[in-house]
C-alpha cells in the first residue's frame, strides 16, 4: 500500500490527500514517541491513517474506471500492478531435446518458429491481376480525391489517447488538443500532394505518349504523412 502517492505506469495519476498525508505523519511519529504498538494513541493514528489511505486508493480506482475508454493504458497497468500472479514463458526445447531456459535462446527460439510460418514466393514469376475496371475511362475512372478540413478533422478526434506517436513522434493527445487549429493546414497539403500527383500523370502521358490506365489510388489520412499513392 502506498502511502505519498498512488501511480498508474510512469505517469503520476493522482495525489494522496494532504489529510491523509498528514494522518500517516502523525502515525509514525506516534510510533516514534512511545515506541509501542499496543499503545492506545498508537492505535488510533493507524485506524484513522488506514481508512484514509484506504478511501484514497478507492478514489483513484474509481477515478480509473471511469476514465478506462480515455486511459487504457494506466488502468491495465495498474491491475497488473496488483495481481499476484506473474505471467512468464516457461522453457522451451529444441530440435536436440535440450532445455532452453535462457531468455535471450527462449526469445531466438520463439523467432525462428514464427518466421517458418511465412512462406518465401518468388517475386520472378508474378500472377497478372485481372482488370477490375469496367467503366468508361473518360468518365468512371478515379481522377481526383475531394479532402475537406471537415474531414482531417473527424479523424483528428477520432484518435484514441491512449495510443502510442507515430514515426513523427506526435502523440494522439497532443493531435486531438489542437485538432481545430491543424485540420484547415493538414487539408490544403493533403490537396496540395492530390494536385501534384494529378500534374505529374498528365506530364506523364503527354511526354511519353503511352496509355497509362488508372485502376484507382489510395490515400493515408494519418497526420504528418500527406502522401498520395497512386495505385
Amino acid at each position: 500500500m502506498q502511502d505519498a502517492a498512488v501511480f498508474a505506469g510512469r505517469e503520476r495519476v493522482t495525489d494522496t490527500p494532504r489529510y491523509t498525508s498528514k494522518a500517516v505523519s502523525r502515525r509514525r511519529s506516534v510510533f516514534r514517541k512511545y515506541k509501542d504498538t499496543n499503545h492506545p494513541a498508537y492505535i488510533k493514528a493507524v485506524r484513522k491513517s488506514c481508512d484514509l489511505v484506504k478511501d484514497t486508493i478507492r478514489n483513484f480506482e474509481r477515478c480509473l474506471a471511469k476514465k478506462i475508454k480515455e486511459n487504457r493504458k494506466s488502468f491495465f497497468v495498474y491491475v497488473r500492478s496488483e495481481s499476484k500472479s506473474n505471467v512468464t514463458v516457461g522453457s522451451l526445447e529444441n530440435e536436440n531435446g535440450q532445455v532452453i531456459s535462457d531468455s535471450e535462446e527462449k526469445s531466438e527460439k520463439l523467432n525462428d518458429f514464427f518466421c517458418s510460418m511465412f512462406t518465401k514466393e518468388s517475386t520472378s514469376d508474378m500472377p497478372v491481376p485481372d482488370a477490375c475496371f469496367a467503366g468508361n475511362n473518360n468518365i468512371d475512372k478515379l481522377v481526383d480525391i475531394v479532402i475537406t478540413p471537415q474531414m482531417i478533422l473527424g479523424k483528428l478526434q477520432h484518435l484514441k489517447l491512449d495510443k502510442a506517436a507515430g514515426n513523427d513522434n506526435l502523440s494522439p493527445r497532443l493531435l486531438k488538443s489542437i485538432s481545430n487549429e491543424i485540420a484547415l493546414p493538414i487539408a490544403m497539403i493533403f490537396r496540395k500532394s492530390v494536385d501534384q500527383s494529378i500534374n505529374q500523370s498528365i506530364n506523364q502521358l503527354i511526354n511519353q505518349s503511352i496509355n497509362v490506365k488508372f485502376i484507382g489510388r489510395r490515400y493515408t489520412t494519418r497526420p504528418g504523412s500527406p502522401t498520395v499513392v497512386s495505385g
